[in-house]
């Protein structure tokens, strides 16, 4: 039987490029090689020796067809970060409500709080009157909406793109979102506490790195470097 010839060669030969992009995803470059089943295996061994040591190319493909080899040699770059804005439920103490804390001292806010705590309740007037009432019935809590910016890279794991530590637990200037997903447009303003990062693998050498920026009014200052007090 004649050895397989293609293309007057019996080696394996470029036939194509393809390269195709998508959001989140990234730039995606597949080449093809076609020729006798043999050299074609051979290069694919070549490919995965370097793969396998030093993550250059992120999947190989051979297919044997009647003594002619398909290799289809894949590389994937990294993905544009995405973004999402996410609800998130607070529980505050009734204490701290506006309708008390703009109005009512620290210090008149913990009379009233001591007065219930010691089972002694004081003659309080006004707003005092209204936080012991409320405390004595047993409403110490009240919920509250908060907002959680969501940050998701696709990155391959031949990426120079890492999880970044810095400020974790900490306010942070969380990233522009205007220009990237304008559903979103201008973030609220408040303070932004930044959630250490997670890796996850998604597929054969793809990772998500995802972090997330907490908001609040204000953050303590010295729990979070934030500007609130304490």
């Amino acid at each position: 039987m004649a050895i397989l010839q293609v293309y007057g060669s019996t080696g394996a030969i470029q036939q194509s490029s393809t390269t195709r992009w998508a959001y989140g995803q990234g730039e995606i470059s597949e080449t093809v090689y076609k020729g006798v089943y043999a050299a074609v295996k051979t290069l694919y061994d070549s490919y995965k020796a370097v793969a396998g040591s030093n993550p250059t190319y992120d999947q190989l493909n051979i297919v044997y067809e009647r003594g002619k080899g398909i290799l289809s040699v894949s590389t994937v770059d990294d993905g544009t970060p995405q973004y999402e804005l996410i609800a998130n439920e607070l529980s505050q103490p009734v204490s701290q409500h506006n309708y008390f804390k703009g109005t009512l001292t620290d210090a008149q806010i913990g009379a009233v709080i001591a007065a219930v705590q010691t089972q002694s309740p004081e003659v309080f007037t006004g707003k005092q009157l209204e936080l012991q009432n409320m405390l004595l019935s047993g409403v110490t809590e009240y919920m509250v909406s908060s907002y959680v910016l969501r940050e998701t890279k696709q990155v391959s794991k031949r990426s120079s793109v890492s999880a970044s530590f810095a400020n974790v637990n900490l306010k942070d200037t969380p990233p522009a979102t205007t220009t990237v997903n304008s559903l979103i447009g201008t973030l609220p303003t408040g303070e932004w506490l930044k959630k250490a990062p997670q890796v996850r693998l998604i597929g054969t050498k793809r990772w998500t790195i995802q972090t997330e920026w907490w908001w609040y009014e204000k953050l303590s200052a010295i729990l979070y470097g934030g500007t609130g007090t304490p």
